[in-house]
């Protein structure tokens, strides 16, 4: 494997444990309650890091989140349910 796929393959890890520090944080806490300092904390990078990675926690929460979203807008395999979109109650 060369130095940039190696890099990329890092870079994804970091995205993947800041985007997993921040999901357990906001189970623990209200998403507004937890800070950049506490995810960084939680997924053991540094500031300077989380930023490299994303602009704010409102990036993190559109960029990181936003591939979840087409997951619920598919059927569902065990139920053949499809979930309602968000906004319909």
């Amino acid at each position: 494997m060369d130095y940039r796929q190696r890099r990329k393959e890092q870079a994804q890890q970091t995205e993947q444990a800041i985007l997993q520090a921040a999901m357990e944080l906001a189970r623990e806490n209200s998403f507004d309650k937890v800070s950049v300092r506490d995810i960084c904390q939680r997924a053991g990078i540094t500031t300077g890091a989380f930023y490299h990675h994303f602009r704010s926690k409102e990036d993190l929460l559109s960029r990181g989140f936003s591939p979840w979203t087409g997951t619920w807008r598919r059927p569902c395999p065990a139920t053949r349910l499809t979930p309602r979109p968000s906004g319909f109650g």
